[in-house]
């Protein structure tokens, strides 16, 4: 890995990850930076290393998976870090403080998300969002394992039709296809038999 000066376009920093066989050189599948350029980084050996990307540095090499890590995230205030990968076990590491001051990532819980390769995670608003070769989405806040939701690829449900009321949407589902509709709002509530009540907000629209 390397670190560049887009104003120069010269390198500042090089980070070479080790191998575990000879002959076999190891692939960096993903990189996660912070802001006091702490490079982040899973390979195929199932390590997740911590550099600093000012030195290229290694700071730290955890064999947090048993085969390669895919994809990293890092939480909005950067304490908390998670890798997963071909391995699902979703890595969670957090930062700690040393007596010298100095800041450290140890790797903490950990937990299976997923029955198959786990290929994106993302942290936002407090949760964890994880999706892979299984085409589940997994939401879940970590660590507490109450409030994990698998969400399928395609609504299980044996009716065409489904309309959410508060949001005013209806999703048509098809054979190969789905279509999901903003509805407009009327104020009228009768009117002649056939006819058609006038909308206040608007004609339907094709939201996806």
């Amino acid at each position: 890995m390397r670190v560049w000066n887009i104003e120069t376009g010269h390198p500042t920093a090089r980070m070479v990850t080790g191998r575990n066989e000879k002959n076999k050189e190891t692939i960096v599948w993903c990189v996660a930076i912070t802001s006091d350029m702490t490079v982040i980084s899973g390979d195929s050996r199932g390590k997740t290393s911590f550099w600093n990307g000012k030195t290229g540095t290694l700071m730290d090499s955890i064999q947090s998976h048993k085969a390669d890590v895919l994809t990293l995230a890092l939480s909005a205030d950067e304490t908390v870090a998670y890798s997963t990968g071909v391995d699902p076990t979703l890595m969670h590491f957090q930062t700690i403080v040393k007596n010298d001051g100095r800041r450290k990532w140890v790797k903490s819980l950990h937990r299976v998300v997923s029955s198959h390769d786990v290929r994106s995670v993302i942290c936002a608003d407090n949760m964890i969002f994880s999706g892979g070769v299984d085409t589940y989405l997994t939401v879940h806040q970590y660590p507490s394992y109450r409030t994990t939701v698998r969400i399928p690829p395609l609504p299980s449900c044996g009716t065409e039709v489904k309309i959410a009321k508060e949001s005013r949407c209806i999703l048509l589902t098809y054979s190969q296809s789905m279509q999901l509709w903003k509805l407009g709002k009327t104020s009228y509530n009768i009117g002649a038999i056939g006819s058609v009540l006038p909308l206040d907000g608007g004609e339907p629209r094709k939201m996806v």
